[in-house]
């Protein structure tokens, strides 16, 4: 039987973190255990341990039961019920002149298998001063990425290349902090610890050597968009003077072979989707407010404005973590009053939340020219059939907004720029000024854009 080790492990924002033995992840200094975990708990208390990372937190480790849900409103059990039992796929490893490797080379597959074993952890902050709620409760997201709650699930994952270099099962924990079906594992363990016949050798420069044997890193993301993973070989080097060298570890293979989007994303082609979410829903929100009714801010009077994206379903690169996308297309407009007529390129920008819903959907555009002699073709570049000249401005800017995320409402906006010379000390300098020449807007702006009543 394949013996199990507790490894060295990454949370999901990057950060190395180190927990007790009871915690499936161990040795920060990339040491191993030769031990596997036993079925034991951590003891009578709660949180296990809480871990300084960086700067930003400290971090609690809090064992739950398999059922038990978390924050999201999820349970261990419900993430485990993802997991495929078993897969194959493509394998690819690189060609590198820095590091020698074998036996295995060029294009190959790879077997994985997946077995959770009924434990389950959350990672997240210690909790505050006078909150004495557990360290399970509130929003995954309060303190950044870097602080962000985890829900951990401890399987064995085993890897079998076709070529024979991995032949090894390993314990590690599958975390994840927004989706059940999303999961994500990044960890270490030392190439000639291996089961299979993988062999490595860097080529250093002179001077240098290794301060400990090399390390075989998989970094992997499951989603039901498919899976993607990562081979890496990290390094330990030290100059004559035994000083530590910053070194990356070096890219060694990936599967399945063909990763478009790279690694944690996938390619989404028209209604495709991922996580509810898909480029043409997006599309079709966003076109659905087409041909409102725009009133003008700063002139009397009203018309209709309407616009079109591209007719083909748009396909782009989506994260396993994501219900969101972000492009440039071109957007065609005009107006029912012919004040506005042309094209000009636009930002579509689209996040969604667990439930489904979206955070932000919207599509923007714009520029802002500081210099005159830029800015003269301003109101002409963003289809404005009969600007008003910037004579008199130091510069000038358009910004055209839509946002759909909830109520729609919009905003289409030409202005020239003047310098505040701010010399009355007495006063706050505003910088550059913006005189609005065309306006116009349906809905209730916001956000920054809402309207400021015209000077009479």
């Amino acid at each position: 039987m394949t013996k199990l080790r507790a490894l060295s492990a990454f949370p999901l924002a990057g950060v190395t973190t180190c927990l007790t033995a009871s915690f499936v992840a161990l040795g920060c200094m990339g040491t191993e255990t030769g031990n596997p975990i036993g079925d034991s708990g951590p003891g009578d208390e709660q949180v296990i341990e809480g871990v300084p990372v960086g700067e930003q937190c400290e971090l609690a480790v809090t064992e739950l039961d398999w059922d038990e849900d978390w924050g999201p409103g999820f349970s261990a059990a419900d993430v485990a019920a993802h997991f495929p039992d078993e897969l194959t796929t493509t394998l690819r490893f690189h060609e590198t002149t820095s590091l020698s490797y074998g036996p295995e080379s060029g294009f190959g597959e790879i077997e994985v298998s997946i077995e959770p074993r009924e434990r389950a952890y959350v990672v997240g902050p210690e909790p505050q001063a006078g909150n004495d709620g557990p360290v399970s409760e509130g929003p995954v997201g309060d303190y950044g990425s870097e602080c962000a709650r985890t829900l951990h699930v401890e399987s064995k994952v085993t890897l079998k290349s076709s070529g024979g270099a991995l032949d090894d099962t390993f314990l590690v924990t599958l975390a994840t902090r927004v989706f059940a079906d999303t999961t994500h594992t990044h960890f270490r363990v030392p190439v000639d610890a291996l089961h299979g016949d993988l062999h490595a050798e860097l080529d250093l420069p002179e001077g240098q050597s290794l301060a400990s044997p090399l390390d075989l890193e998989v970094e992997m993301w499951l989603s039901p968009a498919g899976l993607t993973a990562a081979l890496r070989i990290a390094s330990d080097v030290v100059d004559e003077n035994d000083a530590p060298v910053a070194s990356s570890p070096i890219a060694l293979g990936r599967f399945p072979a063909d990763q478009p989007c790279g690694l944690g994303a996938h390619f989404l082609e028209g209604d495709q989707t991922l996580h509810s979410f898909s480029h043409a829903e997006v599309v079709e929100r966003l076109m659905a407010a087409s041909g409102e009714e725009w009133t003008y801010e700063h002139q009397d009077g009203t018309t209709e404005l309407s616009w079109s994206l591209p007719d083909a379903p748009v396909s782009g690169c989506v994260g396993a973590e994501q219900t969101g996308v972000e492009f440039l297309t071109p957007l065609v407009i005009e107006s029912a009053d012919g004040s506005v007529d042309g094209t000009f390129m636009v930002n579509v920008y689209a996040t969604g939340n667990a439930d489904g819903t979206f955070s932000a959907l919207q599509i923007a555009g714009g520029a802002y020219e500081q210099d005159i002699a830029d800015a003269q073709d301003l109101g002409e570049r963003y289809g404005i059939t009969d600007p008003a000249p910037l004579d008199g401005y130091v510069g000038g800017m358009t910004d055209f907004l839509v946002d759909v995320t909830r109520e729609p409402w919009g905003i289409f906006r030409y202005a020239g720029l003047t310098q505040d010379d701010c010399s009355d000390a007495s006063q706050s300098c505003e910088g550059m000024l913006q005189t609005v020449l065309f306006g116009a807007h349906f809905g209730d702006p916001r956000n920054g854009y809402e309207l400021v009543p015209v000077d009479e």
